[in-house]
C-alpha cells in the first residue's frame, strides 16, 4: 500500500490508519502538526523543517549573507512551519 503524497494527504489518512494500528510510513510529509499528533503508528521519513532551516541559516550566516526571500506554499506545510 503506497502513501498519500504531501503533509495534507497525510494528515487526512493517518489517524484512520493508526485507528486499525496499519505501520504508516510517510516518506513525502514534512508538517509538525503530524508529529504534534503523536500517532504511534505514523513514521514521518523525511527531517523536520527547523533543522533543516537552521543549518541553513548557519551557513548564509558564514557565507556574509545579509538579505533571503522566502516563497512558499500556502498548504498545512507551508503555514504551519513558516509561523513562529
Amino acid at each position: 500500500m503506497l502513501p498519500p503524497r504531501g503533509s495534507n494527504a497525510n494528515f487526512a489518512v493517518a489517524p484512520l490508519a493508526n485507528r486499525f494500528q496499519y505501520p504508516f510510513l510517510a516518506p513525502t510529509a514534512l508538517s509538525r502538526r503530524l508529529v504534534e499528533m503523536k500517532l504511534p503508528y505514523f513514521f514521518l521519513l523525511l527531517q523536520q523543517p527547523k533543522p533543516m532551516c537552521d543549518a541553513l541559516v548557519d551557513m548564509f550566516k558564514a557565507s556574509g549573507v545579509k538579505t533571503v526571500a522566502v516563497i512558499y506554499v500556502d498548504d498545512l506545510f507551508g503555514r504551519r512551519t513558516t509561523r513562529r
